[in-house]
């Protein structure tokens, strides 16, 4: 079996000044990334270990420190901007000696919730009220008819559309908020692997690579 570690930007990084209920959230989005990569990856060939590093910098600082100790290392982080400037982000990373083992999410991890965005809408579909009722997500204006690695910060759009679409109620009506951790842990669970390998070329690239090992 190979043992393969890869660093994956996101999460918190454990402390006192965090909640418990925020570390469980950050081990849901490790887990939903897990449930991803498993989807495609056999568990009786790989022995994959999910590290998070909470933002991008220190993400690449775990790598770079447990490549030159393991080949078998990963980085998986937000590119943050169009898919034309890859090599530049290699570049301001100092990452082109190790390349071949990088993957960016186009342009960050919520492009791939944004793809499947009618699976949320099942989902959610029993947890929230849904608004507008006739409309489908898929079709909203601020995604409808583009490519998901072609919107910028996808973070905000999500954050945007749920708001659009879901309310529930405490004291009063509210609208549904976005949070990365909570809800992209558990909207990562629910995302189809192979969809997103026709979809994302470096998602496709990163199985591919694991499975070279």
């Amino acid at each position: 079996m190979v043992n393969i570690t890869i660093f994956i930007e996101g999460g918190i990084l454990p402390n006192d000044k965090v909640s418990v209920q925020t570390i469980d959230n950050s081990e849901k989005l490790r887990e939903g990334f897990y449930n991803i990569l498993s989807q495609s990856i056999s568990p009786n060939k790989f022995n994959i270990s999910i590290k998070q590093g909470s933002g991008n910098k220190q993400t690449i600082k775990f790598f770079k420190s447990r490549i030159k100790k393991q080949e078998n290392s990963i980085l998986l982080i937000d590119l943050d901007d169009n898919k034309s400037k890859v090599n530049q982000k290699l570049d301001d990373f100092e990452l082109n000696s190790c390349q071949e083992n990088v993957f960016f999410m186009v342009q960050e991890m919520e492009a791939w919730i944004i793809s499947q965005i009618d699976k949320v809408d099942l989902h959610y579909k029993n947890k929230f009220h849904r608004k507008r009722i006739n409309t489908k997500l898929s079709d909203d204006k601020s995604i409808s008819l583009k490519h998901p690695e072609e919107i910028v910060k996808p973070s905000k759009v999500l954050k945007v559309i749920l708001g659009r679409y879901y309310s529930y109620i405490t004291n009063k009506k509210r609208n549904k908020k976005y949070s990365k951790l909570k809800d992209g842990a558990d909207l990562l669970s629910i995302l189809d692997a192979n969809e997103l390998r026709k979809l994302f070329s470096d998602f496709d690239d990163l199985i591919i690579r694991i499975e070279e090992f």
